[in-house]
């Protein structure tokens, strides 16, 4: 049947609105997941399920040929490069230090070598006559971590059958803002306190494949810093790395307290536009998961290069729908599945974590 002029009305209004966000990317492929037609298919999908056509130029074709990867009853397994690109984004712009660290797209199974400095190279000497032979020099050395997305574990999300049928409520807009959240929740936890073990190496966990406990600068107080801390701090830091500090927002409470010898703050607001706050004449950024417990031999802090921090990403994403499991409540499951990070230091010295004295 032709669509009522309310059905194109709405139609054209998404088109509009799919044209604007993507103004910036230039012209949109014709054809694959990145397509305007596949993100079409793919937010109509969510919305209803399979078996529905959808009119395009006057050319008529179905969602499911459009967006299946794999045979399932049910509904099949569907994934838009554009949902998850845009859902990484998402994830990256809560998480401070997800956009300091560096990214590595990747496959769902794929390993990555993930190098780890154990020795380095001396200093070189200058010759001592013509005839001075040349150095041999082994002492660089690569540890080594197997590096390759862990698999995070399947979340079905149930969703009232009537608002996914609304046609007024972006759907892709309410899936993109919860799942977000719950994801970037979640990482943030692993990035700050994973064991590294099938999940990512937290910063805040001491190891010889990531920062061991020689990277550990011990403060004078057991309670918490004092100002000369923060500059033994800063001056453990390795000359050529571009510092930042890492604190929870309770650590910058108590550090915007504290002076110098002179009576000065140390915490320095930034007065001007894209002018950041610094401690120290450095940026300083917040983690709701940093250590905060202000108690003797206790992590608090940190100050490093986090552009030496690697994050793995696999853009495997796929979403079931599942039409019958959830029927009795009016509900549909979107089961989310082969979401898969890894993240982990490679450069222990690019890192100094701030420790409580015992």
């Amino acid at each position: 049947e032709p669509d009522s002029p309310y059905q194109r009305g709405a139609r054209t209004q998404f088109e509009r609105r799919f044209r604007y966000y993507n103004r910036s990317e230039g012209p949109v492929p014709e054809t694959g997941y990145r397509s305007i037609g596949y993100h079409r298919a793919f937010v109509n999908y969510l919305r209803r399920g399979e078996g529905i056509s959808v009119e395009d130029r006057n050319a008529l074709f179905e969602q499911r040929a459009t967006l299946q990867v794999d045979s399932d009853t049910g509904g099949g397994f569907f994934s838009s490069e554009r949902f998850i690109s845009g859902l990484l984004k998402a994830v990256d712009d809560i998480l401070v230090i997800s956009q300091l660290a560096s990214h590595f797209p990747c496959r769902y199974d794929e390993t990555l070598g993930a190098p780890k400095l154990d020795g380095d190279i001396g200093d070189f000497d200058f010759e001592s006559g013509e005839l001075t032979e040349s150095e041999d020099d082994e002492g660089i050395a690569f540890g080594m971590r197997e590096f390759k997305p862990r698999p995070l574990r399947r979340k079905t999300v149930k969703i009232s059958k009537r608002l996914l049928e609304n046609p007024r409520i972006n759907v892709e807009n309410i899936i993109y803002d919860r799942v977000k959240v719950a994801l970037a929740r979640s990482l943030d936890k692993k990035y700050m306190l994973g064991s590294g073990a099938n999940e990512p190496l937290g910063l805040f966990t001491p190891s010889d494949l990531g920062i061991p406990t020689s990277q550990d600068v011990t403060t004078s107080s057991a309670t918490f810093l004092v100002s000369d801390d923060l500059i033994d701090v800063q001056d453990t830091l390795k000359h050529g790395y571009k510092g930042v500090w890492l604190f929870h927002q309770n650590a910058i409470t108590e550090i915007r307290k504290l002076k110098d010898n002179d009576g000065q703050y140390l915490w320095r607001p930034g007065l001007e536009p894209g002018v950041s706050n610094v401690i120290l004449g450095d940026r300083y950024i917040i983690g709701d998961n940093v250590p905060n417990t202000f108690s003797a031999s206790q992590y608090i802090g940190m100050y490093a290069d986090f552009s030496y921090y690697w994050i793995a990403e696999a853009l495997s994403l796929t979403v079931q729908r599942l039409l019958e499991l959830y029927a009795r409540k009016g509900q549909i499951g979107l089961l989310f599945d082969k979401m898969a990070v890894d993240a982990m230091p490679v450069m222990e010295e690019a890192f100094v974590r701030i420790k409580t004295a015992a």
